[in-house]
This record gives C-alpha cells, sequence and structure tokens, in this order.
C-alpha cells in the first residue's frame, strides 16, 4: 500500500465528518432541496448519462478525503 493511500484511509472518518458538516450547512442555506438533490448539487453523486436512463456512478474506490475535496470546490464555485 502506497503511503498516499494509507494517509487517505487515515483520514476517511475525519473527512466523512467534514462531509456530513458540509451537507447540513447546505440544507440550512437551502431548506427546500430533497437529500439526493444535495448529494448531486455537491458532486458527493455522479451519474453515467451516456445511457438511455442514466445511473448513479458507484463511488466504491473514491476515498472520502477525495469525495470531501470534491464537495468543497463544489461549494467554492457556488459562493462566487
Amino acid at each position: 500500500m502506497t503511503e498516499n493511500i494509507k494517509k487517505k484511509i487515515d483520514e476517511r472518518q475525519n473527512s466523512n465528518l467534514q462531509i456530513l458538516n458540509k451537507l447540513r450547512n447546505y440544507f440550512l442555506s437551502h431548506p427546500d432541496v430533497r437529500f439526493g438533490q444535495a448529494l448531486a448539487n455537491l458532486n458527493i453523486i455522479e451519474y453515467d448519462r451516456t445511457k438511455l436512463t442514466p445511473e448513479v456512478i458507484d463511488p466504491f474506490f473514491e476515498e472520502s478525503v477525495d469525495t470531501l475535496e470534491k464537495v468543497k470546490n463544489t461549494v467554492e464555485k457556488m459562493t462566487k
């Protein structure tokens, strides 16, 4: 296992809790948004739109620290 992967695994729980905090803040600022919408809006889940009916891409191999970075980047773009 590479040092980078080990570091990401070690940061998993902290990243998960930060993602939850970002979601909480998003829901407080956008009270009419549905849960699934928030996940998509914050780039937590992505869709494969090449299929006739778009399907959620399974983020099984994506570490939480990488998901957190996507969320941070998305929130930053939303606030500009």
